[in-house]
């Protein structure tokens, strides 16, 4: 397998998966005694750069670049269905967080000055674009990272921060999962 890993998500000491290029994903369920190793076709020349494990059988992939997609899985990897797509050539996403098995949040460098903020209330099943929950404006050279959702966090409250880099960086942080937000 050719393919650079990005994403990782451990559920337990017996489940974890990672996620990378060339739409090359993998699963142990044995404490990485053993991986399945799968490649999913149709998305073979995709980018996997952050995977979230919700339970055994619910699995949320997240792609980098344009087109953007994001595919859950409810059969433990079996098949996948693609919840989000965005064919923007501006658009790039850089991670997720879930903060419970239902709330999950996902962010992207700026599109015209704006981060890309997406939230799913249902288990990764549908995506609401938030980003004009924030009124923030990124500069020029400003942007997330694209690195296995670390720059991203959910507080089982409702807190998330977002941290951007480039040539300015910052923490963006939200009290009320997603609805106002701060720097």
């Amino acid at each position: 397998r050719n393919s650079s890993l990005r994403g990782l998500s451990v559920l337990n000491d017996s489940i974890a998966w990672v996620s990378g290029s060339g739409g090359w994903l993998a699963h142990t369920s044995n404490g990485a005694k053993s991986w399945y190793w799968q490649q999913l076709e149709k998305y073979k020349d995709f980018d996997f750069r952050d995977i979230e494990v919700l339970s055994e059988k619910r699995i949320i992939l997240l792609s980098a670049g344009s087109p953007a997609v994001i595919l859950l899985s409810t059969d433990a990897g079996e098949s996948w269905k693609e919840v989000y797509r965005n064919d923007s050539p501006e658009i790039f996403l850089d991670g997720m967080d879930f903060r419970n098995a239902l709330e999950g949040v996902v962010y992207g460098d700026p599109i015209k000055g704006q981060m890309v903020i997406l939230r799913s209330m249902d288990a990764g099943l549908t995506w609401k674009d938030i980003s004009n929950q924030n009124r923030i404006p990124l500069i020029e050279g400003e942007a997330g990272f694209a690195a296995s959702g670390t720059g991203i966090r959910c507080g089982k409250t409702g807190q998330v921060w977002i941290a951007t880099g480039g040539v300015q960086s910052r923490i963006f942080h939200s009290e009320d999962f997603g609805e106002t937000w701060q720097d």
